[in-house]
Protein backbone atom coordinates (compact mmCIF):
# COMPACT_ATOMS: atom_id res chain seq x y z
CA UNK A 1 0.00 0.00 0.00
CA UNK A 2 2.92 2.38 0.73
CA UNK A 3 4.09 2.55 -2.95
CA UNK A 4 0.57 3.39 -4.09
CA UNK A 5 -0.22 5.89 -1.33
CA UNK A 6 3.14 7.49 -0.46
CA UNK A 7 5.21 6.56 -3.53
CA UNK A 8 7.96 4.37 -2.05
CA UNK A 9 8.31 0.60 -1.56
CA UNK A 10 7.14 -0.56 1.83
CA UNK A 11 10.18 -2.75 2.57
CA UNK A 12 12.32 0.28 3.55
CA UNK A 13 12.58 1.82 6.98
CA UNK A 14 11.17 5.28 7.64
CA UNK A 15 14.67 6.78 7.75
CA UNK A 16 15.62 5.29 4.39
CA UNK A 17 12.29 6.02 2.68
CA UNK A 18 12.44 9.46 0.96
CA UNK A 19 8.67 9.51 0.59
CA UNK A 20 7.86 8.28 4.08
CA UNK A 21 5.22 5.65 4.67
CA UNK A 22 1.88 4.94 6.24
CA UNK A 23 3.40 4.52 9.69
CA UNK A 24 6.27 7.05 9.39
CA UNK A 25 6.42 10.24 11.44
CA UNK A 26 8.82 13.16 11.49
CA UNK A 27 10.63 14.65 14.50
CA UNK A 28 7.49 16.63 15.41
CA UNK A 29 5.36 13.49 15.47
CA UNK A 30 3.48 14.39 12.28
CA UNK A 31 2.74 11.67 9.76
CA UNK A 32 5.22 11.75 6.86
CA UNK A 33 3.84 10.47 3.57
CA UNK A 34 4.85 11.87 0.17
CA UNK A 35 7.21 14.64 -0.86
CA UNK A 36 9.04 16.09 -3.86
CA UNK A 37 9.31 13.58 -6.71
CA UNK A 38 6.99 11.07 -4.99
CA UNK A 39 4.39 9.44 -7.27
CA UNK A 40 2.04 8.08 -4.65
CA UNK A 41 -1.66 8.85 -4.57
CA UNK A 42 -1.36 11.26 -1.62
CA UNK A 43 1.47 13.51 -2.97
CA UNK A 44 0.05 13.49 -6.50
CA UNK A 45 -3.38 14.46 -5.10
CA UNK A 46 -1.77 17.24 -3.05
CA UNK A 47 0.07 18.58 -6.11
CA UNK A 48 -3.10 18.36 -8.21
CA UNK A 49 -5.06 20.21 -5.50
CA UNK A 50 -2.39 22.95 -5.37
CA UNK A 51 -2.44 23.26 -9.17
CA UNK A 52 -6.24 23.46 -9.13
CA UNK A 53 -6.11 26.24 -6.54
CA UNK A 54 -3.56 28.18 -8.60
CA UNK A 55 -5.72 27.78 -11.70
CA UNK A 56 -8.76 28.92 -9.73
CA UNK A 57 -6.90 32.05 -8.59
CA UNK A 58 -5.82 32.79 -12.15
CA UNK A 59 -9.42 32.30 -13.27
CA UNK A 60 -10.63 34.76 -10.61
CA UNK A 61 -8.07 37.33 -11.78
CA UNK A 62 -9.18 36.79 -15.40
CA UNK A 63 -12.82 37.17 -14.34
CA UNK A 64 -11.92 40.42 -12.52
CA UNK A 65 -10.23 41.73 -15.63
CA UNK A 66 -13.24 40.61 -17.63
CA UNK A 67 -15.53 42.55 -15.29
CA UNK A 68 -13.42 45.70 -15.71
CA UNK A 69 -13.50 45.31 -19.50
CA UNK A 70 -17.28 44.75 -19.41
CA UNK A 71 -17.68 47.91 -17.34
CA UNK A 72 -15.56 49.88 -19.80
CA UNK A 73 -17.57 48.41 -22.67
CA UNK A 74 -20.78 49.59 -21.05
CA UNK A 75 -19.32 53.08 -20.65
CA UNK A 76 -18.27 53.08 -24.31
CA UNK A 77 -21.74 51.93 -25.31
CA UNK A 78 -23.28 54.78 -23.33
CA UNK A 79 -20.96 57.25 -25.05
CA UNK A 80 -21.79 55.73 -28.43
CA UNK A 81 -25.51 55.93 -27.74
CA UNK A 82 -25.11 59.57 -26.64
CA UNK A 83 -23.13 60.44 -29.76
CA UNK A 84 -25.60 58.60 -31.97
CA UNK A 85 -28.50 60.38 -30.27
CA UNK A 86 -26.83 63.75 -30.79
CA UNK A 87 -26.10 62.90 -34.42
CA UNK A 88 -29.69 61.84 -34.99
CA UNK A 89 -30.88 65.06 -33.34
CA UNK A 90 -28.63 67.16 -35.58
CA UNK A 91 -29.73 65.17 -38.59
CA UNK A 92 -33.36 65.70 -37.65
CA UNK A 93 -32.79 69.43 -37.31
CA UNK A 94 -31.00 69.46 -40.68
CA UNK A 95 -33.84 67.61 -42.34
CA UNK A 96 -36.34 69.99 -40.72
CA UNK A 97 -34.31 72.96 -41.94
CA UNK A 98 -34.14 71.47 -45.42
CA UNK A 99 -37.89 70.89 -45.38
CA UNK A 100 -38.46 74.46 -44.31
CA UNK A 101 -36.10 75.71 -47.03
CA UNK A 102 -37.83 73.61 -49.68
CA UNK A 103 -41.19 74.85 -48.48
CA UNK A 104 -39.97 78.44 -48.54
CA UNK A 105 -38.54 77.92 -52.04
CA UNK A 106 -41.84 76.52 -53.27
CA UNK A 107 -43.69 79.45 -51.75
CA UNK A 108 -41.28 81.92 -53.32
CA UNK A 109 -41.58 80.27 -56.74
CA UNK A 110 -45.33 80.45 -56.47
CA UNK A 111 -45.08 84.07 -55.51
CA UNK A 112 -42.81 84.77 -58.47
CA UNK A 113 -45.37 83.27 -60.80
CA UNK A 114 -48.04 85.33 -59.17
CA UNK A 115 -46.06 88.59 -59.41
CA UNK A 116 -45.28 87.86 -63.06
CA UNK A 117 -48.94 87.43 -63.73
CA UNK A 118 -49.69 90.56 -61.75
CA UNK A 119 -47.18 92.65 -63.68
CA UNK A 120 -48.59 91.32 -66.94
CA UNK A 121 -52.00 92.65 -66.04
CA UNK A 122 -53.04 96.07 -67.25
CA UNK A 123 -54.57 98.64 -64.95
CA UNK A 124 -53.10 97.35 -61.69
CA UNK A 125 -53.94 99.74 -58.87
CA UNK A 126 -51.40 100.99 -56.29
CA UNK A 127 -53.19 99.14 -53.45
CA UNK A 128 -52.67 95.84 -55.20
CA UNK A 129 -49.01 96.64 -55.84
CA UNK A 130 -48.52 97.51 -52.13
CA UNK A 131 -50.17 94.24 -51.10
CA UNK A 132 -47.86 92.34 -53.39
CA UNK A 133 -44.84 94.11 -51.93
CA UNK A 134 -45.93 93.23 -48.38
CA UNK A 135 -46.32 89.62 -49.38
CA UNK A 136 -42.78 89.74 -50.74
CA UNK A 137 -41.53 90.98 -47.39
CA UNK A 138 -43.40 88.23 -45.54
CA UNK A 139 -42.09 85.39 -47.67
CA UNK A 140 -39.26 83.30 -46.15
CA UNK A 141 -36.16 83.24 -48.29
CA UNK A 142 -34.73 79.96 -49.58
CA UNK A 143 -31.42 78.62 -48.37
CA UNK A 144 -29.80 78.66 -51.82
CA UNK A 145 -27.90 81.86 -52.83
CA UNK A 146 -28.37 81.01 -56.53
CA UNK A 147 -32.11 81.02 -56.07
CA UNK A 148 -31.91 84.42 -54.40
CA UNK A 149 -29.83 85.70 -57.31
CA UNK A 150 -32.45 84.31 -59.66
CA UNK A 151 -35.12 86.12 -57.66
CA UNK A 152 -33.17 89.38 -57.90
CA UNK A 153 -32.76 88.92 -61.65
CA UNK A 154 -36.48 88.34 -62.08
CA UNK A 155 -37.17 91.44 -59.98
CA UNK A 156 -34.79 93.49 -62.15
CA UNK A 157 -36.52 92.24 -65.27
CA UNK A 158 -39.84 93.26 -63.78
CA UNK A 159 -38.45 96.72 -62.97
CA UNK A 160 -37.10 97.00 -66.51
CA UNK A 161 -40.53 96.20 -67.83
CA UNK A 162 -41.98 98.92 -65.60
CA UNK A 163 -39.45 101.45 -66.95
CA UNK A 164 -40.55 100.68 -70.51
CA UNK A 165 -44.13 101.69 -69.77
CA UNK A 166 -43.32 105.48 -70.21
CA UNK A 167 -42.21 104.98 -73.81
CA UNK A 168 -45.29 102.95 -74.57
CA UNK A 169 -47.62 105.53 -73.08
CA UNK A 170 -45.85 108.54 -74.80
CA UNK A 171 -46.22 106.93 -78.24
CA UNK A 172 -49.94 107.43 -78.20
CA UNK A 173 -51.34 110.96 -78.08
CA UNK A 174 -54.83 109.76 -77.39
CA UNK A 175 -53.75 108.07 -74.13
CA UNK A 176 -51.47 110.80 -72.84
CA UNK A 177 -53.39 111.42 -69.67
CA UNK A 178 -53.70 107.76 -69.05
CA UNK A 179 -49.96 107.34 -69.78
CA UNK A 180 -49.07 109.95 -67.20
CA UNK A 181 -51.18 108.22 -64.65
CA UNK A 182 -49.60 104.88 -65.46
CA UNK A 183 -46.16 106.51 -65.32
CA UNK A 184 -46.85 107.71 -61.81
CA UNK A 185 -48.05 104.26 -60.88
CA UNK A 186 -45.00 102.70 -62.50
CA UNK A 187 -42.65 105.01 -60.67
CA UNK A 188 -44.33 104.20 -57.39
CA UNK A 189 -44.12 100.50 -58.18
CA UNK A 190 -40.44 100.89 -59.04
CA UNK A 191 -39.72 102.59 -55.75
CA UNK A 192 -41.53 99.85 -53.93
CA UNK A 193 -39.65 97.19 -55.92
CA UNK A 194 -36.31 98.90 -55.09
CA UNK A 195 -37.33 98.83 -51.42
CA UNK A 196 -37.98 95.12 -51.74
CA UNK A 197 -34.51 94.76 -53.26
CA UNK A 198 -33.00 96.47 -50.22
CA UNK A 199 -34.93 94.12 -47.98
CA UNK A 200 -33.61 91.23 -49.99
CA UNK A 201 -30.08 92.53 -49.54
CA UNK A 202 -30.64 92.74 -45.78
CA UNK A 203 -32.00 89.27 -45.59
CA UNK A 204 -28.95 88.02 -47.52
CA UNK A 205 -26.93 88.51 -44.35
CA UNK A 206 -29.44 86.47 -42.40
CA UNK A 207 -29.24 83.85 -45.11
CA UNK A 208 -25.44 83.84 -44.85
CA UNK A 209 -25.74 83.45 -41.10
CA UNK A 210 -28.19 80.61 -41.62
CA UNK A 211 -25.80 79.02 -44.08
CA UNK A 212 -22.96 79.36 -41.56
CA UNK A 213 -25.21 77.81 -38.98
CA UNK A 214 -25.99 74.99 -41.39
CA UNK A 215 -22.27 74.55 -42.02
CA UNK A 216 -21.65 74.44 -38.30
CA UNK A 217 -24.47 71.96 -37.95
CA UNK A 218 -22.95 69.85 -40.72
CA UNK A 219 -19.55 70.03 -39.02
CA UNK A 220 -21.19 69.05 -35.75
CA UNK A 221 -22.88 66.19 -37.55
CA UNK A 222 -19.57 65.06 -39.05
CA UNK A 223 -17.94 65.34 -35.65
CA UNK A 224 -20.75 63.30 -34.19
CA UNK A 225 -20.34 60.72 -36.93
CA UNK A 226 -16.58 60.65 -36.34
CA UNK A 227 -17.27 60.16 -32.64
CA UNK A 228 -19.64 57.33 -33.47
CA UNK A 229 -17.03 55.72 -35.74
CA UNK A 230 -14.37 56.13 -33.05
CA UNK A 231 -16.74 54.68 -30.48
CA UNK A 232 -17.61 51.78 -32.77
CA UNK A 233 -13.91 51.17 -33.42
CA UNK A 234 -13.25 51.21 -29.72
CA UNK A 235 -16.17 48.84 -29.11
CA UNK A 236 -14.76 46.47 -31.73
CA UNK A 237 -11.36 46.60 -30.02
CA UNK A 238 -13.00 45.91 -26.66
CA UNK A 239 -15.02 43.08 -28.20
CA UNK A 240 -11.79 41.59 -29.56
CA UNK A 241 -10.23 41.81 -26.12
CA UNK A 242 -13.38 40.30 -24.65
CA UNK A 243 -13.19 37.43 -27.10
CA UNK A 244 -9.54 36.91 -26.19
CA UNK A 245 -10.41 36.94 -22.49
CA UNK A 246 -13.33 34.60 -23.11
CA UNK A 247 -10.94 32.28 -24.94
CA UNK A 248 -8.54 32.41 -21.99
CA UNK A 249 -11.42 31.83 -19.62
CA UNK A 250 -12.63 28.85 -21.66
CA UNK A 251 -9.08 27.50 -21.73
CA UNK A 252 -8.77 27.97 -17.97
CA UNK A 253 -12.13 26.29 -17.44
CA UNK A 254 -11.06 23.36 -19.63
CA UNK A 255 -7.79 23.17 -17.72
CA UNK A 256 -9.66 23.26 -14.43
CA UNK A 257 -12.00 20.51 -15.63
CA UNK A 258 -9.02 18.41 -16.66
CA UNK A 259 -7.45 18.95 -13.26
CA UNK A 260 -10.76 18.07 -11.61
CA UNK A 261 -10.87 14.86 -13.65
CA UNK A 262 -7.29 14.06 -12.66
CA UNK A 263 -8.12 14.72 -9.01
CA UNK A 264 -11.15 12.45 -9.33
CA UNK A 265 -8.97 9.74 -10.89
CA UNK A 266 -6.44 10.15 -8.12
CA UNK A 267 -9.22 9.91 -5.57
CA UNK A 268 -10.34 6.70 -7.24
CA UNK A 269 -6.76 5.41 -7.09
CA UNK A 270 -6.62 6.42 -3.43
CA UNK A 271 -9.81 4.54 -2.75
CA UNK A 272 -8.42 1.55 -4.64
CA UNK A 273 -5.23 1.78 -2.59
CA UNK A 274 -7.24 1.92 0.61
CA UNK A 275 -9.30 -1.02 -0.59
CA UNK A 276 -6.11 -2.99 -1.36
CA UNK A 277 -4.73 -2.00 2.04
CA UNK A 278 -7.95 -3.17 3.67
CA UNK A 279 -7.75 -6.42 1.75
CA UNK A 280 -4.13 -6.81 2.83
CA UNK A 281 -5.15 -6.08 6.39
CA UNK A 282 -7.93 -8.66 6.13
CA UNK A 283 -5.42 -11.10 4.67
CA UNK A 284 -3.06 -10.37 7.54
CA UNK A 285 -5.91 -10.97 9.95
CA UNK A 286 -6.66 -14.27 8.27
CA UNK A 287 -2.95 -15.10 8.35
CA UNK A 288 -2.89 -14.26 12.04
CA UNK A 289 -5.83 -16.56 12.63
CA UNK A 290 -4.12 -19.27 10.59
CA UNK A 291 -0.95 -18.61 12.55
CA UNK A 292 -2.74 -19.10 15.82
CA UNK A 293 -4.20 -22.33 14.51
CA UNK A 294 -0.80 -23.37 13.23
CA UNK A 295 0.77 -22.51 16.60
CA UNK A 296 -1.69 -24.77 18.32
CA UNK A 297 -1.01 -27.49 15.79
CA UNK A 298 2.74 -27.03 16.23
CA UNK A 299 2.33 -27.33 19.97
CA UNK A 300 0.51 -30.57 19.48
CA UNK A 301 3.14 -31.70 17.00
CA UNK A 302 5.88 -30.81 19.47
CA UNK A 303 4.20 -32.78 22.23
CA UNK A 304 3.66 -35.75 20.01
CA UNK A 305 7.24 -35.38 18.77
CA UNK A 306 8.56 -35.54 22.34
CA UNK A 307 6.48 -38.63 22.96
CA UNK A 308 7.65 -40.16 19.71
CA UNK A 309 11.25 -39.30 20.50
CA UNK A 310 10.86 -41.08 23.86
CA UNK A 311 9.45 -44.08 22.10
CA UNK A 312 12.27 -44.03 19.59
CA UNK A 313 14.81 -43.76 22.41
CA UNK A 314 13.34 -46.94 23.93
CA UNK A 315 14.25 -48.87 20.82
CA UNK A 316 17.93 -49.09 21.77
CA UNK A 317 17.89 -52.87 21.47
CA UNK A 318 16.84 -52.82 17.89
CA UNK A 319 19.26 -53.68 15.16
CA UNK A 320 21.74 -50.96 14.14
CA UNK A 321 20.38 -50.42 10.60
CA UNK A 322 16.84 -49.90 11.80
CA UNK A 323 18.05 -47.62 14.57
CA UNK A 324 19.98 -45.53 12.10
CA UNK A 325 16.85 -45.15 9.97
CA UNK A 326 14.88 -44.11 13.02
CA UNK A 327 17.60 -41.62 13.93
CA UNK A 328 17.57 -40.24 10.42
CA UNK A 329 13.79 -39.90 10.44
CA UNK A 330 14.02 -38.22 13.82
CA UNK A 331 16.53 -35.71 12.44
CA UNK A 332 14.26 -35.05 9.47
CA UNK A 333 11.33 -34.51 11.81
CA UNK A 334 13.43 -32.12 13.90
CA UNK A 335 14.43 -30.24 10.76
CA UNK A 336 10.81 -29.98 9.67
CA UNK A 337 9.88 -28.76 13.13
CA UNK A 338 12.60 -26.09 12.93
CA UNK A 339 11.32 -25.04 9.52
CA UNK A 340 7.80 -24.83 10.88
CA UNK A 341 9.03 -22.70 13.79
CA UNK A 342 10.94 -20.48 11.36
CA UNK A 343 7.81 -20.11 9.22
CA UNK A 344 5.87 -19.17 12.33
CA UNK A 345 8.44 -16.50 13.14
CA UNK A 346 8.30 -15.19 9.59
CA UNK A 347 4.51 -15.06 9.76
CA UNK A 348 4.74 -13.04 12.96
CA UNK A 349 7.13 -10.63 11.25
CA UNK A 350 4.78 -10.55 8.28
CA UNK A 351 1.94 -9.65 10.62
CA UNK A 352 3.99 -6.75 12.03
CA UNK A 353 4.86 -5.54 8.52
CA UNK A 354 1.62 -6.38 6.69
CA UNK A 355 2.48 -3.98 3.88
CA UNK A 356 3.23 -6.93 1.55
CA UNK A 357 0.45 -7.86 -0.84
CA UNK A 358 -2.08 -10.56 -0.22
CA UNK A 359 -0.86 -12.86 -2.98
CA UNK A 360 2.54 -13.25 -1.34
CA UNK A 361 0.89 -13.91 1.98
CA UNK A 362 -1.42 -16.47 0.39
CA UNK A 363 1.56 -18.18 -1.27
CA UNK A 364 3.43 -18.31 2.04
CA UNK A 365 0.33 -19.64 3.78
CA UNK A 366 0.02 -22.30 1.07
CA UNK A 367 3.69 -23.28 1.50
CA UNK A 368 3.20 -23.33 5.25
CA UNK A 369 0.18 -25.58 4.89
CA UNK A 370 2.17 -27.86 2.55
CA UNK A 371 5.00 -27.93 5.10
CA UNK A 372 2.56 -28.70 7.86
CA UNK A 373 1.09 -31.55 5.84
CA UNK A 374 4.58 -32.83 5.14
CA UNK A 375 5.43 -32.71 8.86
CA UNK A 376 2.24 -34.54 9.67
CA UNK A 377 2.99 -37.11 7.00
CA UNK A 378 6.54 -37.67 8.25
CA UNK A 379 5.39 -37.90 11.84
CA UNK A 380 2.76 -40.39 10.80
CA UNK A 381 5.38 -42.36 8.93
CA UNK A 382 7.71 -42.26 11.99
CA UNK A 383 4.85 -43.38 14.19
CA UNK A 384 4.05 -46.29 11.90
CA UNK A 385 7.71 -47.37 11.68
CA UNK A 386 8.16 -46.98 15.45
CA UNK A 387 5.15 -49.16 16.02
CA UNK A 388 6.54 -51.66 13.55
CA UNK A 389 9.90 -51.71 15.39
CA UNK A 390 8.13 -52.03 18.72
CA UNK A 391 6.34 -55.20 17.56
CA UNK A 392 9.45 -56.84 16.17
Amino acid sequence: ASPQICGVPGDRSCKQAPCGGALCRDSMGTRRCGGTGCAGALPVSARALSSARNTSQQLEVALGQLGVVVQKTQEVQELARGARSRAEEVLGRSQAARSRAEKATAQLRDFIRRIKAFLAEEGADPGSIELVARQVLNISLPSSPSRIQELLREMRESIGQLEGVDAVLNSTAQGLAAARGLLAQGQDARRRAEGVRDELAGTQQALDAARVQATVAGSALRSARDAIRAAESRVKEVERRLQALEGKESQAQRRLQELAQRVTALQERGRDARRVAQQAKDGAQRATTALETLSQDLTQVTQRYVVLKGQVSGLAGVSGGALQRVTRLTAEAQDLLDKASSSKKKLEELEQHFGANERAMAAKATRLQALEQRVWGLLEEIRERANAYATC
